[in-house]
């Protein structure tokens, strides 16, 4: 799929032009993580990180936490979150190697 001239833009979706088969890309799996459970009128909550992944959180209306994480690196990582109104809400995991991983605090 082409966007812009000269720009490639990837696709949640890929179908073969003969069989008609559909494929999910891996960013279908990713749009997953926030789709599924941030909600609409979620409010993004600041996170900081000591190692090269990323993390989201977000607020949703109904105050479920929800903390999208990766962990693009090789090996597996520690990862710990607290919420920044209660830090009694929270947890502590090890993110897999090469993984995306959602978190929900009820």
């Amino acid at each position: 799929m082409v966007g812009w001239p000269g720009s490639r833009q990837n696709s949640l979706f890929t179908i073969t032009a003969d069989t008609h088969e559909v494929r999910h890309n891996p960013e279908y799996y990713v749009m997953r993580h926030f789709s599924k459970y941030v909600r609409p009128g979620a409010k993004v909550l600041g996170t900081t990180s000591h190692f090269n992944s990323m993390a989201i959180a977000f607020r949703n209306p109904d105050g479920t936490i929800v903390v999208v994480t990766q962990n693009a690196l090789e090996d597996e990582r520690p990862f710990e979150f607290a919420d920044p109104a209660d830090a009694s809400r929270g947890f502590k995991a090890t993110l897999a190697p090469r993984s995306f991983n959602t978190f929900v605090i009820e």
